[in-house]
């Protein structure tokens, strides 16, 4: 299982979630749940033609539950999303008009791991910009399985509003009363979850992720761990010496200070 909060800031949508997943009843913190899906809209041309674009930008997306289901949607659509094609006059480019694309891969993989006995419930939020309404917007993908069937429905369309998905939720919600969901405060609350051990579903290191404009920025979470700032991406600390050495390249993140 897994923690991951989204929220609506008013002027953003944040990302956030542990790096916890389990396999053959061994848990493992290295599972990225922050993930970032580039899109482009283009009109239809003839062969050689060079097509124009409507719109482009980055999705962010986090998933929560059955981890193949969501991270098999995520490859599977990845570069589909990433060439898409609509006709102006018919098409309005926005965001409901790629979560329903979107949706319809999920709904395959989901119908795919039921016929191999997969149980358990699997919820995945993908935002973006919308190019028809000119705003962030987010759709929520669920397979509740007592409902036996896929559901996609709008989220977090006003300020203030957050959404909760998987193991913990009423650890986090505690931690969150009376208090603004500003980043540090719903990240706290996170790692009040991360490290309690009466939820052995969620661990590991924080991850995050926010908008800018149109582009979805992936963050590296920087913390200060006896005496020493790591930078982390979910297992990996782009600060560590395997990332940091003499001549050679190094990454380039945004990143999240959590010190």
């Amino acid at each position: 299982m897994t923690l991951c909060i989204v929220w609506n800031s008013g002027d953003n949508i944040h990302f956030a979630s542990d790096s916890r997943g389990t396999a053959n009843g061994h848990a493992v913190d290295a599972v990225i749940k922050v993930l970032r899906i580039p899109y482009r809209i283009a009109e239809p041309a003839t062969p050689g033609q060079t097509p124009a674009v409507l719109a482009e930008g980055e999705l962010g997306m986090a998933a929560a539950g059955g981890t193949s289901i969501a991270m098999m949607t995520k490859e599977a659509l990845g570069e589909v999303v990433r060439d898409m094609q609509g006709i102006p006059g018919h098409n309005t480019f926005g965001m409901d008009e790629i979560a329903s694309l979107m949706f319809h891969g999920f709904k395959n993989m989901c119908e795919r791991y039921s016929f191999m006995g997969a149980r358990g419930d699997t919820s995945v939020i993908v935002a973006g910009f919308c190019a028809a309404t000119e705003r962030l917007r987010a759709f929520k993908m669920e397979h509740v399985w007592a409902l036996g069937r896929p559901i996609l429905s709008e989220v977090l369309s006003s300020p203030g509003t957050i959404e909760f998905l998987g193991s913990g939720i009423t650890t986090a919600q505690n931690a969150l009363t009376n208090k603004q969901h500003s980043v540090r405060n719903v990240v706290g609350a996170l790692r009040i979850v991360i490290d309690d051990p009466t939820v052995p579903g969620v661990g590991g290191n924080v991850q995050y992720g926010s908008f800018r404009g149109a582009n979805f920025a992936v963050c590296g979470v920087a913390v200060l761990t006896d005496g020493e700032v790591h930078y982390w991406r979910g297992p990996l600390d782009l600060n560590g010496p395997e990332f940091v050495q003499p001549g050679s390249l190094v990454t380039n993140f945004l990143y999240l200070d959590m010190i």
